[in-house]
């Protein structure tokens, strides 16, 4: 039987990635869901299903298995809360809400229940991250990662039709809410301890939008190993950057293909594990979504994942603003 799929809040730049890779999946869409009925509407009309201007009425008239879940970021802890409330299992887009201790008031729900209740960091799945979490003991302890990602130009989110993003109270912020949260996760997944201590600074100074196109953070946890984080919506097109590093007690890794052709990971015993596996795209994650669900397994990434990375944001958010290093909250650790 067909697997029967909701796409809710679709006021964002993904859902067509997504509508692409349900295609091969034996997945029916059966509902889209938006406030802006017409927009619903439009995109209802070429995958041949309803549309409805509110989430809850689709999943009260229409038999969901599993729900795809956008939604601009002020508008996405709303349909987070309502989809937990009815216990349907769903798949998010990132931050999934604003605020880390709003989004951790959902946890009790969704955990006590197994909730199939996942959200896409979508970079776990392939290419050098996955690499490098799948070798995570052979690396032993974590001294230091880097991570610079830049891709641009944010106006390209006004073309999508999603002006939201250049709207601080409506996006929360830029690059570091956007791309940022990536690489927060990646070395939150790779080091295993909570952040004690962000320092971030902003700029706005190439696109003057109201969200920062610049951001650089340092970021330490409580056993002394640290981050430097740096995301940007700087270039004037694709392709984008993206620079990563990583000094462990027993291993460099680094997808600098200046110094090798491919990322590589050198052990400090002489060994060298080159890695030929892609970064991963919205196909793979959708394809994994759909495999987790059907299998009974736990998502890629969950709601206390999200929890913990928008922690982290939030203070390098108002370092940025103090000026001065902050102490993130210790929420969903």
């Amino acid at each position: 039987m067909s697997l029967r799929v909701a796409l809710l809040e679709i006021d964002h730049w993904h859902v067509p990635m997504y509508v692409d890779a349900l295609r091969p999946l034996d997945a029916e869409i059966v509902g889209v869901s938006d406030a802006d009925l017409p927009r619903a509407q439009e995109l209802a009309r070429s995958l041949g299903c309803r549309a409805f201007a509110a989430a809850a009425d689709l999943l009260d008239r229409e038999t969901v298995d599993l729900a795809l879940a956008f939604a601009p970021h002020w508008r996405m802890l709303d349909l987070a809360r309502l989809l937990v409330e009815r216990s349907q299992p769903f798949a998010m887009e990132k931050p999934m809400a604003l605020q880390a201790d709003a989004l951790a008031e959902l946890l009790p729900s969704a955990e006590a229940t197994g909730l199939f209740a996942g959200v896409a960091f979508v970079r776990r799945l392939g290419g050098f991250p996955r690499a490098l979490l799948d070798r995570r003991e052979e690396l032993g302890e974590i001294h230091q990662f880097q991570h610079r990602f830049v891709g641009g130009p944010i106006r390209r989110y006004v073309e999508w039709n999603c002006p939201w993003m250049l709207d601080r109270e409506k996006a929360g912020g830029g690059c570091m809410i956007n791309f940022g949260t990536h690489a927060i996760d990646l070395f939150l997944s790779l080091v295993r301890e909570p952040v004690c201590r962000v320092f971030c600074q902003t700029s706005h100074r190439l696109s003057g939008a109201t969200v920062e196109d610049l951001s650089s953070s340092l970021l330490e946890t409580v056993s002394g190993a640290q981050a430097v984080l740096e995301s940007a919506y700087l270039l004037p097109a694709e392709p984008k950057e993206d620079l990563m590093s990583l000094s462990t007690a027993a291993a460099f890794a680094s997808n600098n293909l200046a110094r090798w052709q491919r990322p590589t990971i050198c052990f400090r015993d002489g060994e060298r594990v080159e890695v030929t596996e892609p970064e991963p795209d919205y196909s793979a994650y959708v394809s994994d979504v759909v495999r987790r669900f059907r299998a009974g397994e736990a998502p890629v990434a969950t709601i206390r994942d999200m929890v913990r990375v928008l922690s982290i944001v939030e203070a390098a958010y108002a370092s940025a603003a103090s000026g001065e290093p902050v102490a993130p909250s210790p929420i969903g650790w």
